[in-house]
């Protein structure tokens, strides 16, 4: 899974460098999930088939994501709250997406839930269990920075061989543009 995990967050980098309007970015793996304690908002979005579970959480703080999207946000008048919500949500929107395509490009078909934006503090509702596997990547640039989590839960024997032997492609390469659902 680690593999896999790996593929996944750097497709994601290829879109949140876009969509932050920021080549700055990049993004390191993170072993000490206290860190993400510390966040103030949590989106969540959840890829899923009678298999296997995989939910994608952006944790952020506000002004980390003003900062690194400064560009982005360059052409609103307002910077308000929601405006800021709305780019998260529809940051872990983009990515659900983007693994959704990889998979299905693979031969996995998977549903897609709307994207939800939570307090981070709410992640202590999601108990890991032993069919279950997380990994977390930091993306940074200029000591700001936010984390991603795959949060992969395995409904069945088979599914987590099935996963870790699947070979995805990038969604986003040779597109020049998002695809959005």
């Amino acid at each position: 899974m680690e593999k896999l995990s790996q593929t996944i967050f750097g497709f994601f980098l290829d879109q949140i460098k876009p969509y932050f309007l920021n080549e700055a970015i990049s993004f390191r793996s993170v072993e000490d999930e206290s860190e993400v304690s510390f966040q103030n908002w949590m989106a969540i979005i959840l890829i899923s088939n009678s298999d296997f579970r995989l939910t994608v959480k952006v944790y952020c703080k506000e002004s980390d994501i003003l900062d690194l999207g400064k560009n982005a946000f360059s052409s609103l008048d307002d910077k308000s709250q929601l405006s800021i919500s709305d780019f998260v949500k529809e940051l872990a929107n983009l990515l659900g997406g983007s693994i959704k395509r990889s998979f299905e490009s693979a031969g996995v078909s998977s549903g897609l839930s709307l994207p939800l934006l939570v307090h981070a503090f709410d992640d202590l509702f999601f108990l890991k269990t032993s069919a279950s596997e997380t990994f977390l990547t930091n993306y940074h640039a200029d000591g700001k920075s936010f984390f991603i989590q795959l949060y992969f839960e395995f409904l069945t024997t088979a599914s987590k061989e099935k996963l870790t032997n699947l070979q995805i492609v990038n969604p986003s390469v040779g597109t020049g543009e998002f695809e959005f659902l």
